[in-house]
């Protein structure tokens, strides 16, 4: 019995050491902020590829010759507007990828997307509720 109190005394100061030190300072990082960037006139144009789309209720939509055109709307957000009368997708958002000078988008609504644009190819994957975008083509 007389070792339990200092067993105890010994794990509650454990405990709180490892509790205060890993309480660290939360605030952020005002250099760790998203930047957005402009994309370059160059990818501004229109890609040919394959062009896949599912709505909501199932129906699909492929064409190995689709067109997708990337678009400024203006305080630095994007749409891409495709061909076929697939819904458009707007409100992008790009962050260069400095390593490869390449652009990818940052998700939108709740989404999950994968848009990139490296060299003269434009990737698109993007699932959101009013249907699933697949896209894969070159300027």
């Amino acid at each position: 019995m007389k070792y339990i109190c200092p067993l105890f005394l010994t794990l509650f100061l454990f405990c709180s050491f490892v509790f205060f030190t890993s309480c660290g300072d939360d605030e952020i990082d005002e250099n760790s902020a998203i930047l957005y960037d402009d994309l370059p006139s160059s990818a501004l144009v229109t890609y040919t590829g394959k062009l896949v789309f599912f709505n909501d209720t199932g129906e699909n939509l492929t064409n190995l010759s689709g067109t997708a055109t990337i678009i400024f709307n203006g305080n630095s957000t994007y749409a891409i507007n495709f061909s076929d009368n697939v819904p458009s997708i707007e409100g992008l958002l790009f962050i260069e990828d400095k390593e490869d000078g390449g652009y990818f988008s940052q998700s939108i609504e709740n989404s999950s997307q994968g848009i990139v644009i490296e060299g003269t190819e434009l990737i698109v994957g993007l699932t959101m509720s009013a249907g699933n975008w697949q896209f894969a083509g070159e300027r």
